[in-house]
């Protein structure tokens, strides 16, 4: 059979018994579509960019490593102000790297990942804007307060560029089974929850806040109760409750000063579950018939497993894959975090005692 420069022909042969069914045609175009590599850049070298793994780890905690991982994305280079980080991320990851901000954008990114400290989000997704890139992934907060975070959101939607913030908590695969069970209505009615947290309502609670939010719908009411002052003057540890259509939430404050806090239980009619070791562990309970007093039942733990927390950045570059190449809408675009960063902002500000109805900021 000749072969044509621009098309290939493939035979393809039936499982289920011997007849010929013809070829099928790919243009070259298509076939370059299968295999194209999206170019990615990465804004800052700091410890979840670059620094909390290597690329021999089992566990994938880093945006550099998670993009190593992926075969059809490839990381186009590190970007950093620092020429001494730059200089361990070559010798760590053999990435090209860049000192200045022009030099990175020059090689046309697909996609951007913006690591760099909290205080400079807001400058950095202003300047990668005019690039017009095809996603854009930032690290939470968006910005330093819910204002600009809203201004930016709008920037961006007008421009037609997907913007996400990395709540890691919903590309987690315990996460992601939990929120099927609840959607398939597998453990009835929520009865109630807790979170034990420290380093401040915004910084650690907001992880919280969003992992509720996605798993339980937005936030109608909040109050306050106590607040301990154990990370930032502007970002208290915030004891007291929020609640959802279905179910309220207790908020008990630890203390960072102390030891690092972050632990979920969820009570359901037909379950518990519970996310352990800051959320590195999780904990299934089922109810069952109690093996000591007739007529009774309780709670039985089916042991600790690990949850995908720890591999959830690799599963987010696989959903931003999928997004690049079929040009269907990301499913978690930074809109939903906005609400996460205010209600989060509110009750990092609000005086403890009464209960507040939450009222979204019309944007």
């Amino acid at each position: 059979m000749k072969l044509y420069p621009y098309l290939i022909w493939t035979l393809l042969i039936r499982l289920d018994g011997f007849k010929k069914i013809g070829f099928v045609k790919f243009g070259i175009d298509e076939r370059a579509a299968m295999t194209q590599k999206y170019r990615a850049v990465i804004i800052g070298a700091g410890k979840i960019a670059v620094g909390y793994d290597n690329k021999h780890s089992s566990k994938v905690l880093t945006h550099v490593h998670a993009l190593m991982l992926q075969d059809h994305i490839h990381c186009a280079g590190v970007f950093d102000v620092n020429k001494l980080a730059l200089q361990d991320v070559v010798k760590k990851w053999g990435v090209k790297t860049y000192d200045t901000f022009d030099s990175l954008m020059s090689v046309a990114p697909d996609l951007v990942v913006i690591a760099v400290p909290d205080e400079l989000h807001e400058k950095y997704l202003n300047l990668v804007l005019p690039y017009k890139p095809k996603i854009v992934i930032c690290e939470k907060p968006l910005t330093l307060n819910y204002e600009s975070s809203r201004v930016i959101v709008q920037r961006y939607n007008d421009s037609g560029i997907p913007l996400v913030v990395n709540f890691q908590r919903r590309f987690d695969s315990a996460v992601l089974s939990l929120k099927k069970r609840l959607e398939d209505n597998d453990l009835g009615r929520p009865l109630g929850g807790a979170l034990w947290y420290s380093k401040g309502i915004i910084h650690n609670g907001s992880h919280a806040i969003d992992l509720f939010s996605f798993l339980f719908g937005d936030v109608y009411e909040y109050s306050v109760r106590d607040r301990v002052f154990d990370y930032h003057p502007s970002d208290p540890t915030v004891g007291g409750t929020i609640k959802f259509r279905d179910i309220a939430i207790e908020l008990i404050p630890g203390d960072e000063r102390l030891f690092s806090l972050f632990e979920i239980d969820l009570l359901f009619e037909k379950g518990r579950f519970r996310f352990r070791h800051s959320g590195l562990k999780y904990e299934i309970f089922k109810v069952e018939p109690d093996p000591v007093f007739e007529g009774y039942s309780e709670l039985i733990s089916s042991g600790i497993k690990d949850t995908g927390l720890k591999n959830a950045m690799s599963l987010l570059y696989s959903q931003v894959f999928d997004f690049l190449n079929s040009n269907r809408e990301f499913p978690y675009e930074a809109v939903g975090s906005l609400k996460t960063q205010h209600v989060a902002e509110q009750m990092a500000k609000t005086s403890c005692g009464g209960v507040y109805i939450y009222e979204q900021t019309k944007g």
